[in-house]
């Protein structure tokens, strides 16, 4: 504050009658702070000011004497500012600084697979359609189609710490949920659990490691009707207290299924519903342009006839694999070898 005479200064005054200055400059980096930590993260903020002038009274001696102060006291009021820092970060602050605290600030890893693992990653060089089990270089290449839903569910992460994928089997739930965890692999850690490969014993130990976990990582959950009375209790808590993000995919699950008030377990937390029609026609068109290089009218002709397996696309995936250009339908031998 330049001018103490200054209605506003004068009032501020009255209030704290001690106060010698008055810091804005840092305003912006506490309000970022603070934005931080209502967003689960642990940070802190000191600021040390070195002051080089104070407020005078008097309008007609402020603007040449007060520069003149500021510009003689500027180096000293940096240097003591700087002294203090140094001598407070060696012996005032509660914990010791970040170089003399091993790890101070990481949060320990949890021993749950993760996306790289899921997929692959470094044992598996070639991409491929259909792959059983998809792999990095599928989904690297573009051998997998990357779905809206994908794009949806990445963007609603910020807003949305618990989101469910909702579809029937052989809607391609579990291909979405790959290529989430793929593409956020390189900003955030992904963990990929898939319900049907575990026990009930293994899988109630692993959520509850999720529950108690401080990592700020994205944890994606495959096939959660396999165990949803295990699983709910997760979703729920995790809602309130979690540091990460949960994606999880499953078929829908009723209470009171039958009843006219019958309530899915997901009604209360994000949801998105997808089905295979949703995808199916643009599946055979990536598949025959890419392998058979096909224009559209051929496409078309052909994507007609698989009208019979466009509600499960891994059926889909078999049919175009048993697909043959010389052939007007697939063949069912070959379809079902």
């Amino acid at each position: 504050m330049d001018n103490l005479d200054q209605e506003f200064f004068a009032v501020i005054l009255k209030s704290w009658s001690r106060l010698l200055a008055v810091e804005m400059e840092g305003a912006g980096a506490a309000e970022a702070i603070e934005l931080a930590k209502s967003n689960g993260y642990d940070v802190h903020f000191m600021m040390v000011r070195g002051i080089s002038d104070m407020p005078q009274t008097g309008i007609e001696t402020t603007v040449v004497s007060q520069t003149s102060e500021r510009d003689e006291w500027k180096k000293y009021a940096a240097e003591v500012a700087a002294v203090f820092t140094i001598s407070y970060i060696k012996n005032g602050l509660p914990k010791p600084p970040l170089s003399k605290l091993k790890n101070m600030n990481e949060v320990e890893k949890l021993q749950l697979p993760e996306i790289q693992e899921i997929l692959y990653k470094d044992e598996v060089t070639e991409g491929m359609f259909f792959r059983i089990e998809p792999a990095w270089p599928d989904f690297e290449k573009k051998y997998v189609l990357e779905r809206i839903e994908v794009d949806e569910l990445i963007n609603n992460l910020e807003q949305n710490k618990i989101q469910t994928l909702i579809g029937d089997a052989g809607s391609g739930k579990s291909i979405i949920l790959k290529t989430v965890g793929f593409r956020m692999a390189n900003y955030k850690t992904v963990y990929y659990l898939d319900f049907k490969k575990y026990d009930v014993t293994e899988l109630k130990k692993y959520l509850r490691e999720i529950a108690k976990s401080k990592e700020r990582a994205i944890f994606i959950l495959d096939d959660i009707h396999l165990y949803y009375e295990e699983c709910e209790k997760l979703l729920n808590d995790y809602r309130k207290s979690g540091r990460g993000w949960i994606i999880a995919g499953s078929r829908d699950v009723f209470r009171f299924e039958g009843h006219p008030k019958y309530l899915s377990i997901f009604d209360n937390i994000n949801k998105l519903k997808i089905s295979a029609h949703d995808i199916a026609d643009k599946l055979v068109e990536l598949f025959l342009k890419r392998n058979y290089h096909l224009d559209k009218t051929r496409i078309d002709f052909i994507s007609e006839r698989l009208g019979a397996f466009k509600d499960d696309l891994w059926l889909l995936s078999w049919a175009l694999l048993a697909y043959k250009p010389e052939y007007s339908n697939v063949n069912k031998n070959r379809y079902l070898q």
